[in-house]
């Protein structure tokens, strides 16, 4: 992502921008920031890199004329997202820069699902009591449980349970072994039964999911 475009160090930034920086490099003592290089002033994207020095990866982040959001932020590896205040560009780049590392799947499953939907911040960090230590299995039954709540109250300003179930039948249709065996066993199992509030929640899955939930509750 960087290394397509030519970077500098020293450019001040302004407004919201400056204050996603700060709070960036109060959070990390080995943050390195660079700006993109422009000819003309009016060219200027107000588009940052910025990475740990002992790590290879990193994160940019693009504002408005004089940093005001909403801001544009991406991952390396193809990741996007776009969030409105300092705030929230805060806890995404923080997060991303906290957590890349060399992961298994289904660890990258669970850090995509909370990069994605930020009301599982709490069972992640609830969770992983040393950043380098992240227990997919268990966080995946706090994931059921808000998915199955979210469901049941049916609150448009609540968590979006369908986009939920959308992401897990995505990651399961690309057939990886440990992530899937996440999805099945900490997440499809725990549905609720027949006789439970928020059963009606199984005839959401998709196609992918509802051939594997079968498989390991065939009565519902």
């Amino acid at each position: 992502m960087a290394d397509e475009v030519e970077w500098v160090t020293g450019r001040p930034a302004s407004g919201a921008a400056a204050e996603v920086l700060l709070g960036l490099r109060n959070t990390f003592s080995d943050l390195r920031v660079e700006r993109l290089r422009v000819k003309w002033p009016r060219d200027d994207d107000e588009l940052w890199y910025v990475k740990r020095s002992s790590r290879s990866f990193g994160v940019q982040f693009e504002s408005r004329v004089d940093g005001k959001p909403p801001f544009l932020l991406e991952a390396d590896g193809d990741v996007s997202r776009t969030v409105g205040d300092v705030g929230g560009a805060l806890r995404v780049l923080a997060f991303w820069l906290r957590t890349e590392r060399a992961v298994t799947s289904d660890v990258r499953l669970v850090q995509d699902l909370v990069t994605r939907f930020p009301v599982f911040h709490e069972a992640y960090y609830g969770h992983a009591f040393d950043p380098g230590e992240v227990l997919p299995h268990v966080i995946f039954w706090d994931v059921a449980q808000t998915v199955v709540k979210a469901f049941v109250a049916d609150d448009v300003d609540g968590l979006d349970w369908r986009a939920v179930l959308e992401f897990l039948e995505r990651q399961v249709c690309e057939g990886d072994r440990e992530v899937t065996t996440v999805i099945v066993t900490s997440f499809l199992y725990y549905l609720p039964h027949p006789d439970k509030v928020g059963h009606d929640i199984i005839e959401h899955l998709g196609s992918a999911m509802a051939q594997l939930f079968r498989g390991i509750r065939p009565s519902g």
